[in-house]
């Protein structure tokens, strides 16, 4: 009875229930579980155990195969065994993630795509599709044949009476679920508002439009249309190319993924000896996307093409990514996000590094690092312990930093393993290569201690699809100018003095003065030992202890963050701080209108890292000011400074804090005065009382504004009358010029 119940429950399970186990897409072929099949086809030995792996006694050769790095499912080998290959893996995290199952004409497709490598150049897996096709009579399953359509992709069948009958619904938001479908969207997703949309994409060759779900209008594809997916040359002579149409009539492939969805396309123009070209849609949840984006297109194997579009339509119910969105600065880097990406540094101890870009290592993994809820892992190849660099979570995502860097875009996360008192933290720098449509993992170095930076080639980083430091909070850049060119802080930096924040302001011998010129060189006496600083320490209790929390430098790269409420400014070019290279600090600018400005609160949140607050009256800069600016430069060499200033540890490895004062302040953090106390302080011995006026000074103000009143008379004067000559002249210059701009741009016409 209690057999009976539990079949009944596993009967009314959705196809996202069945795939953890053996089934999906609304079939239930879980019968396979157990069963091990070998045949020899082709001179080739198949081994092939649905749903499991390979067992020893049954297989050995591909048992102990070394790329079975989690049990085998399907092998090849030759009877030798001199030649032993793993198509694909299997264990319980692969059959709930990893495998997609998709409804065919008579049956059901399992496909797991995690086989060994395929060739030493070119980044391919092999991958396996085992069709479990109807077949009434065979209850006891029949393996019949196996196929490679392409290189390094193998189609096994298995004729079995478990594929003749669906249990469920041939579709879910489990990941991996696949269906074939007519409607746009597949019945599960609404995406009628891409519909309306033509998007482009320009690529040093071609350019591409895209419409989902419908025919693109531009008009220079009119000799192809219908085309929903259009290739146009640059060359004079290159001709429109349909890669796909939209066809009301035809079922497209929709296939869930961690990010979003698949649509699959196959109708577009021949291609020779390809059959007809075919597309795929990469549709990416991005919340902010509520007008579709194409942030790129490529092409790979031959004659498929893929478009990697952004939009909000697959953000809806349960299938909203849990990792959250993997891009920022302009950049899409949600291709990268399904990915496990390993490199092993040899100088001095030999390390192995995982990387899994925003997400969590796959679970499968083995080794120290398993298990360590970790996005990027450290593990010592000899003594097999291990340092989580960095975790992930969506909390994570949506306050991780991204900054355009040069040639691409970098991530910083400070969420790693603690190293003393402070976590490690990671750069991860994605670099564009237009060859590396797999990522290629370089190499990690440590550039300060506990500060690893690791470089990624890929194609993903050599396009972005808005401007790279975009007006939302979060959004972070490194400018040259003063604001970033955001904000306009002239009037902060044009004071008369420095802003000055005194700790104590009671005891003219205990606590500290803060003095501070936005973008300048204070003009404090007491710190001329430590100038050219931007940002100033005194101890008020000795004559010698003042340093230099972050020095001027003429033209300096300054790292900005839009906030909610103004900016912030992100500096390390301090003064050493015991064991730590350089003092750092971090500048919030809020723009509350308060003039003049204050510097209301100064704290060391971290050991020699500092925060202070100003409060003002901004100006914002221009609406796109950072759409067509140079991005910051940022080396990969272990010169590279921290994006987010923080103290560092003097090893490698978790320790207790340095010893000595590395500060040069009492244990107790100074307290932060409120806004009504943190007036402006400024040193006032060489400036005269503004509300002691003398008789020869008011009789020097009367005199001053007759002068001032002639003197404006004369101008007025002048303006109306001597310079009426002069605009006439000025006008005829300009419009000398303008024919002279005219004349130019028929010329070039004319070329």
């Amino acid at each position: 009875m209690i057999a009976i119940l539990s079949f009944a429950l596993l009967i009314a399970s959705t196809s996202a229930q069945l795939s953890t186990f053996c089934g999906g897409a609304g079939y239930d072929v879980s019968s396979m579980i157990g069963r091990q099949f070998t045949q020899t086809f082709n001179g080739w030995t198949w081994t092939l155990a649905p749903c499991g792996a390979i067992t020893q006694t049954f297989d050995a050769a591909c048992f102990n195969d070394v790329d079975a790095r989690y049990g085998s499912m399907m092998c090849q080998r030759n009877a030798a065994n001199t030649s032993v290959y793993t198509i694909a893996n299997w264990n319980t995290t692969v059959a709930q993630y990893g495998t997609q199952w998709v409804a065919i004409p008579n049956g059901v497709s399992m496909r797991v795509l995690n086989g060994e490598p395929c060739g030493a150049v070119g980044g391919l897996w092999r991958e396996a599709s085992i069709q479990f096709v109807c077949d009434a009579t065979a209850t006891t399953p029949v393996f019949v044949s196996v196929t490679e359509p392409e290189t390094c992709w193998y189609v096994a069948t298995i004729r079995t009476s478990a594929a003749c009958s669906t249990v469920g619904p041939t579709m879910s938001n489990q990941v991996g679920s696949s269906w074939w479908s007519r409607q746009c969207g597949g019945g599960f997703y609404d995406l009628s508002a891409l519909r309306t949309t033509d998007m482009n994409w320009d690529n040093v060759d071609y350019n591409y439009w895209v419409r989902v779900c419908a025919n693109v209008n531009e008009a220079r594809c009119s000799s192809v249309q219908p085309s929903s997916f259009c290739q146009l040359p640059k060359r004079a002579d290159g001709l429109p190319l349909d890669v796909s149409d939209f066809n009301s009539s035809v079922a497209d492939m929709y296939t869930v993924t961690p990010v979003g969805l698949d649509i699959d396309v196959k109708s577009g123009a021949a291609c020779a000896g390809n059959g007809l070209r075919q597309a795929t849609y990469h549709l990416r949840c991005n919340p902010r996307a509520t007008t579709p984006i194409l942030s790129q297109v490529y092409e790979g194997p031959t004659c498929w093409y893929h478009a990697v579009i952004q939009t909000s339509a697959v953000c809806t119910g349960t299938n909203f990514p849990g990792m959250g969105y993997c891009g920022g600065a302009g950049y899409d880097l949600t291709e990268l996000q399904t990915m496990d990406l390993v490199t092993t540094t040899t100088t001095g101890t030999v390390y192995n590094w995982y990387l899994h870009p925003c997400s969590t290592l796959s679970p499968w993994f083995t080794g120290a690092c398993a298990g360590r809820n970790s996005m990027m892992c450290q593990e010592s190849n000899s003594t097999k312990t291990s340092y989580n660099l960095a975790s992930w979570n969506r909390t994570i995502a949506e306050t991780a930093t991204w900054m355009a860097i040069t040639n691409g875009v970098q991530l910083y996360v400070q969420t790693g393993d603690m190293c003393g008192a402070l976590p490690r933290d990671v750069a991860i720098q994605f670099i564009c290569d237009e060859t590396a449509r797999v990522p290629r993992f370089m190499n990690v170095t440590e550039a300060e201690t506990c500060y690893y930076v690791a470089v990624v080639l890929t194609e993903a980083a050599c396009d972005t699809y808005t401007p790279t430091a975009p007006h939302l909070p979060g959004s972070t850049y490194q400018d040259q100018a003063c604001g970033g060119n955001y904000l306009d802080l002239s009037e902060i930096r044009d004071l008369n003095d420095d802003l000055v924040l005194d700790t104590n302001p009671a005891d003219p011998t205990q606590g500290y003065l803060y003095f501070v010129e936005i973008c300048g060189a204070v003009n404090t006496p007491r710190c001329s030992t430590v100038q050219p600083s931007m940002f100033c320490q005194v101890n008020k209790n000795s004559s010698v202890n003042t340093y230099s929390i972050a020095r001027y430098e003429e033209n300096q790269l300054i790292q900005y963050t839009i906030n909610e409420n103004g900016l912030s400014m992100k500096l390390q070019t301090g003064t050493p701080c015991g064991g730590i290279p350089r003092r750092a600090v971090t500048i919030n600018i809020v723009c509350d209108n308060t003039w003049p400005a204050i510097m209301s609160s100064v704290r060391e949140v971290e050991t020699c890292h500092y925060a202070a607050t100003i409060r003002a009256r901004c100006d914002y800069g221009t609406t796109e000011p950072f759409s067509t600016r140079a991005p910051g430069v940022i080396s990969s060499s272990s010169t590279t400074p921290r994006p987010s200033s923080t103290g560092q540890q003097p090893t490698g490895q978790p320790t207790v804090n340095p010893t000595g004062n590395p500060t040069g302040n009492p244990t107790n953090t100074p307290s932060n005065p409120s806004s009504s106390t943190g007036t402006v302080i400024v040193d006032d011995t060489n400036k005269s009382s503004s509300s002691g006026l003398s008789g020869g000074a008011i009789a020097g103000i009367v005199i001053g504004s007759i002068v001032g009143a002639l003197v404006l008379l004369a101008i007025v004067f002048f303006l109306c009358c001597a310079g009426r000559s002069g605009k006439n002249s000025k006008f005829n210059e300009m419009n000398d010029h303008r024919d002279e701009s005219q004349t130019g741009e028929l010329e070039m016409e004319s070329a």
